[in-house]
């Protein structure tokens, strides 16, 4: 039977490791996949990826190819794939247990932020573990930064509540390094954690709790300067600019419908689509009027609350949780489901609230507990039945296309799929889909990248004039460097079948970029030396030659070799 300090320690852990494993068993399919979506860039091109001996660089580094600043996520990639080298599974895995830690680390929160016993904390933890909205960040290693800045602010804010009352060094030591991890995942952090520590002081005053110790709040101050510094290191743009011109009643009325599908989302026990399609709806509309009201009622609950009891705060929490879903702060996606994964531990703490106020009426709390029980059973089984669909593109975006037509983002990975899979004419039928673009819809695609694909494709298949047409469009979209000389390359290799060496050296002389690969540099060369303007030449092939190794590379030198002793004949 073991001691009574036994029994204890077991009965105190037993909730978080019920957590742990409904977390696991609702996702272990998902650990069986290959890399898909954004998987691509991020890990199978390393753009997010850093060999052991640079871990250092990546918190002087945006995130991957883009604008933000998340050196924890891209270190745990790096780990992974230190450990796992290619192989996918190991990603996924620790995916899963990122979330397994979640799901832990809500127990934790619940516990101390809001007040709940084992019991109401263990059953909210459990919505957390099995909720559907935990399917793309669990599923896609992309979406991994919203698994790890959730953990981290979950912690952050555990760990304020235990730093207030004992004010030891260590607690705020550990509420500090929390905060710095969540900040340096993903930048939301830095709106969530003050803006829910403000909410628990706000209670605790009603308490007639003490003030907020300096030192935990010096600590907290210290840990945001020294993220911005190294943010403006990394990344001087302050955003990204991705804005959507939209009239005002339809921008405010495509926000609540956005708002409402994040809603809805939250209470319904099956997987949301993945689709970021967002329709133009005037604020008039059902679409906004509806969520509109909605959050009417909540805020006029939550004020009448005054943040008194557990249910005033899960209301509020939701609002805090869910701000990003309203694309105040303008991101490449309009609406996205992973918005809502963080605000699914608001729909724990309001499932505990529920438990809580009819637990002491039985026949209520048995229709509560058989009500649960359905909604759990068939989130749990929506969780655990989506993780095969991270196997590839073409099983993750299929259904999501056939389910929402305007995913645009969907189709150009879905086309990507089947060109790999050999189905060129379904790719093209896919990228011809991408490229237009419905007018009352926002959706996100690189058209850049689009047309590239598409034209690259068209080249393959030798259709020589639909694929120059589709690469000058993408040269003028296409406004980054390495993405130019690749479409430049492309070009080159058209003008060159129809003998057109003027268009070539053109092509891949363009002043916006470098090239710094092997084969345009050697067909930039042959273009030269035809032209007649060996120099150039030249100096061309050997810049392509310190690109080079083994044999090509000796068979390149004898061409170069042969050149100079040409133009020196020439010259004499």
């Amino acid at each position: 039977m073991g001691s009574p300090m036994e029994r204890g320690i077991a009965s105190r852990l037993a909730p978080y490791v019920l957590v742990a494993l409904t977390a696991f068993f609702s996702h272990a399919s998902y650990i069986d996949n290959g890399f898909a979506w954004l998987d691509h860039g991020d890990i199978e091109q390393a753009t997010a990826v850093r060999a052991p001996g640079e871990w250092g660089r990546l918190l002087l580094e945006p995130y991957g190819r883009t604008a933000f600043y998340r050196p924890v996520v891209a270190f745990a990639h790096s780990v992974d794939a230190a450990v796992y080298g290619g192989r996918a599974f190991g990603f996924h895995l620790t995916n899963v247990l990122l979330h397994m830690l979640v799901g832990v680390a809500t127990l934790a929160f619940l516990r101390r932020y809001v007040g709940f016993n084992a019991i109401e904390a263990t059953v909210g933890a459990c919505v957390v573990a099995v909720h559907p909205l935990s399917w793309l960040p669990a599923g896609a290693i992309s979406y991994r930064p919203e698994l790890i800045v959730t953990l981290f602010v979950l912690l952050t804010l555990a760990s304020y509540v235990r730093a207030r009352a004992s004010g030891g060094v260590l607690a705020i030591l550990w509420t500090c390094v929390c905060f710095g991890l969540a900040l340096l995942s993903k930048e939301t952090a830095i709106a969530w954690v003050p803006a829910l520590a403000g909410v628990w002081e706000l209670r605790a005053r009603r308490s007639g709790a003490a003030r907020v110790r300096a030192p935990l709040v010096f600590g907290m101050a210290a840990v945001v300067v020294a993220y911005a510094a190294l943010r403006a290191a990394a990344v001087p743009r302050v955003w990204g600019s991705h804005h959507h011109d939209l009239p005002l009643s339809a921008a405010l009325g495509t926000r609540l419908a956005v708002l409402g599908d994040r809603l809805l989302e939250l209470i319904v026990p099956l997987r949301p689509g993945l689709s970021d399609a967002a329709r133009v709806v005037e604020l008039g509309s059902a679409a906004a009027v509806i969520p509109l009201f909605v959050v009417c009622v909540a805020a006029w609950l939550a004020l009448r609350d005054r943040l008194g009891s557990s249910f005033g705060v899960a209301l509020v929490f939701l609002a805090l949780a869910l701000a990003p879903a309203l694309n105040v702060v303008p991101l490449p996606r309009f609406s996205s489901p992973h918005y809502g994964y963080f605000a699914s531990v608001g729909v724990g703490m309001l499932v505990a609230c529920g438990w809580r106020r009819v637990r002491a009426s039985p026949p209520a709390a048995r229709a509560y507990a058989v009500g649960f029980a359905a909604w759990f059973v068939v989130a749990a089984y929506a969780t655990a039945t989506g993780g095969a669909r991270f196997h590839d593109d073409v099983a993750l975006f299929e259904p999501e296309v056939a389910r929402d037509p305007n995913f645009r983002e969907g189709r150009f990975y879905l086309a990507r799929g089947y060109k790999e899979a050999g189905d060129e004419e379904r790719a093209a039928e896919q990228y011809e889909a991408v490229l237009d673009e419905p007018d009352d819809v926002l959706s996100f695609v690189d058209s850049g990248a689009a047309l590239m694909n598409y034209g690259s494709l068209r080249y393959e298949q030798k259709r020589y004039d639909e694929a120059e047409a589709l690469l000058a469009r993408a040269s003028e979209k296409i406004h980054v460097g390495y993405r130019l000389a690749s479409v430049a390359a492309v070009r080159a290799m058209i003008a060159r079948s129809a003998l057109d060496f003027a268009a070539v050296e053109r092509l891949l002389t363009d002043e916006r970029f470098d090239l710094d690969s092997a084969d345009p540099l050697l067909v930039l060369a042959d273009a030269q030396s035809r032209l007649g303007h060996v120099e150039q030449s030249i100096r061309t092939l050997e810049r392509a030659i310190a690109l080079l190794h083994g044999e090509r590379r000796a068979e390149m030198e004898a061409i170069l070799a042969a050149q100079k002793e040409l133009f020196d004949a020439r010259s004499r």
